[in-house]
């Protein structure tokens, strides 16, 4: 159950259809099947309103009432799964009609939307993971905003690699926040094979890894197959040391 209603962001409407979907499908499966929730929760009540009906109708819904610069700042910043700040929506809006001043603006109004909600750091944005999943569907050009996203995260990571000097805590408390961000940005690098934009993230993250101690992050990323040992050379000799109790056989972190 607890996994149920943490997967469904505790949206009232969506556990509705996923208590109608008990009727054939036990509670174990339909946790188990949130990663596929807009297929899954498609079974409503009849008397409802069709918007209310499938969960995608509902967001559908929501989304459509959004202005068309609203439209454009939420479906691109859910490319960012760990949240987002004005400079990071910038970033993915590049080369849209939204003009970088208004972006605090923009996402001032999709929080009074309920699309955004604010984080505990200042400044920054999360999005309900049911509603990034719909904004990454609606992306026509996904993997062009993933490489804005993967630009500016890399930017980032390389301007706060202070953790060895006098800024050490500040840059960890950037690292912090856009660690999720981070991560994402390597993955998508990775998988579009660009080895030197993603040895050079991970050479740069290397230290926060070091420093915190993530040893299974470290040796997770060291022994993917590609693009890392395309460029294997360079980075052997520049990570820091895997611990000794890590493999490359470590699981994928989270």
């Amino acid at each position: 159950m607890v996994r149920l209603v943490t997967g469904l962001d505790g949206l009232p409407l969506a556990l509705e259809l996923a208590a109608a979907r008990l009727r054939t499908r036990s509670l174990a499966e339909l946790a188990g099947g949130l990663s596929d929730r807009f297929r899954l929760l498609t079974t409503g009540s009849r008397a409802a309103p069709p918007r209310h009906r499938t969960l995608r109708a509902v967001i559908a819904w929501s989304w459509d009432l959004l202005g068309e610069d609203e439209r454009t700042v939420a479906e691109r910043v859910s490319v960012l799964p760990g949240g987002v700040t004005a400079e990071s929506a910038a970033a993915v809006c590049a080369g849209t009609r939204v003009p970088p001043d208004g972006i605090p603006d923009l996402l001032a109004a999709l929080t009074d939307k309920s699309m955004l909600h604010l984080a505990p750091e200042a400044g920054r944005y999360r999005m309900l993971e049911t509603l990034r999943e719909y904004g990454i569907e609606r992306l026509a050009d996904r993997d062009a905003v993933r490489d804005l996203a993967a630009r500016h995260l890399a930017g980032l990571v390389a301007r706060e690699e202070l953790l060895r000097g006098p800024g050490q805590l500040a840059a960890l408390r950037v690292l912090r926040a856009e660690y999720d961000n981070a991560l994402a940005a390597l993955r998508h690098l990775c998988d579009a094979g660009d080895a030197t934009a993603a040895v050079k993230l991970a050479m740069d993250l290397s230290w926060y890894w070091h420093v915190l101690g993530r040893h299974a992050e470290a040796a997770y990323w060291q022994g993917r197959p590609s693009p890392f040992r395309a460029a294997g050379t360079r980075w052997s000799a520049t990570a820091p040391r895997r611990s000794t109790c890590c493999t490359a056989s470590t699981p994928a972190p989270r």
